[in-house]
């Protein structure tokens, strides 16, 4: 988890003189319209309710807000140390306009020198990234091929017009989008690891790779009510505004690794041993830790299902979140336990040097979530702790 860094800003304060004159407090010479500026008790600013969101900001009866569902199938390559993948996205337009073009983030491209924020901050500071040269590499943009169906006639694939700016694209439409409507967009792309340490990347650690990825795929950017489209570039140093969705997410891994991710695995019975689920739904029900794989197991063959191809594909899925990240290593330790009576299963995922600190950090999670969902019930069905190069960043 990150820390928590308290700032204290001292403010230098003169003594008043000794004999200073008494008397009434004479505003400055523009008086009143300063004094509304600056005064601690001045009424706030705030625009008038509407049928968007009512006078408390809440959600009004008009209120609409984008959906977009991802379908990504990925693989790893631990050789080139390269990702590489496909995805579907529909775009759900709740909105009352007409679109007639997307836009897309592709953050991996601050990762070369020609980004903005290559030259904005130091290659060595908290938002630098570290020399690298990478960037994401399109293979494809289209619109897919669709059958015929309710009188409208098949249609083929078709690639797209698109112009890349920095960590933005903009998708030109083949025919727009009216309320109501819905997208199709394919898209083909890769990436490489470099010495970037920025919210995400790779660390070399008791003699084998933590791979932890994200910002990883192409995404929506968010088209709402107050900005429409909200096309900043990613800088490095900011959190990310997205549009809410489902993921449904393959991942192929070597056959050795573990994989962590946002989301429910699917998939179990072919990437984990019987001995590993069975310890999983021990675990769901266990206030106690419950080791899934432990130290001693790294280097057993047994601990890692069979797999002729060399390596297993995970698959998670995850509905009303609005981002997905992963993270994967041979030697994790991974441990677990219930929160919140089973409804949700908290784990923690690290290697060998970590385990006498963070054998305890699954309890840590567990504690986390039951006692602020005292205050609002935790949603989800897994909270993970990953110990690898981010040194405090959060993902759902």
């Amino acid at each position: 988890m990150r820390p928590l860094v308290f700032i204290l800003l001292l403010a230098n304060i003169a003594p008043l003189p000794a004999q200073q004159a008494s008397g009434p407090w004479t505003p400055p010479s523009d008086s009143a319209t300063h004094v509304r500026q600056e005064s601690p008790f001045q009424r706030l600013d705030l625009p008038a309710a509407n049928a968007m969101r009512t006078g408390s900001g809440a959600p009004g009866p008009g209120y609409w807000q984008q959906r977009v569902d991802y379908v990504i199938r990925a693989s790893l390559d631990t050789v080139a140390q390269r990702v590489s993948g496909d995805e579907r996205i529909t775009y759900h337009n709740r909105s009352p306009d007409t679109l007639r073009y997307l836009w897309i983030q592709l953050d991996q491209n601050l990762f070369k020198s020609s980004s903005r924020g290559y030259r904005l901050f130091d290659q060595d500071s908290r938002f630098g990234t570290r020399g690298a040269e990478g960037g994401v590499t399109l293979t494809k943009v289209n619109a897919p091929a669709l059958p015929a169906s309710s009188g409208r006639p098949a249609q083929r694939a078709v690639p797209l017009e698109y112009q890349v700016n920095g960590t933005l694209m903009r998708v030109d439409l083949p025919r727009p989008v009216p309320p109501g409507g819905r997208q199709l967009i394919d898209i083909g792309w890769s990436f490489p690891f470099g010495p970037n340490s920025n919210r995400m990347g790779i660390e070399l650690v008791d003699g084998g790779y933590v791979y932890e990825v994200a910002q990883w795929y192409p995404r929506l950017a968010v088209y709402d009510d107050v900005r429409g489209w909200n096309t900043e570039q990613y800088l490095g140093q900011g959190e990310f505004y997205l549009e809410y969705g489902s993921f449904d997410v393959s991942l192929t891994v070597p056959a050795n690794m573990l994989v962590a991710a946002t989301g429910t695995l699917q998939n179990s019975a072919q990437v984990l041993t019987a001995a590993q689920r069975n310890r999983l739904s021990r675990a769901r029900a266990s206030d106690s830790t419950v080791i899934i794989r432990g130290k001693d197991e790294i280097s057993d063959p047994a601990s890692r299902p069979l797999s002729r191809s060399g390596t297993l594909t995970w698959r998670f899925t995850a509905d009303s979140v609005r981002d997905f990240a992963w993270a994967a290593a041979r030697h994790f330790i991974w441990d677990a336990a219930g929160a919140n009576g089973g409804k949700t299963l908290a784990m923690s995922f690290y290697p060998p040097s970590a385990e006498p600190v963070w054998n305890q950090s699954t309890q840590y999670v567990r504690f986390a979530v039951e006692n602020y969902s005292s205050w609002y019930p935790y949603p989800y069905p897994v909270a993970i702790n990953v110990n690898g190069i981010e040194g405090g960043m959060e993902y759902p």
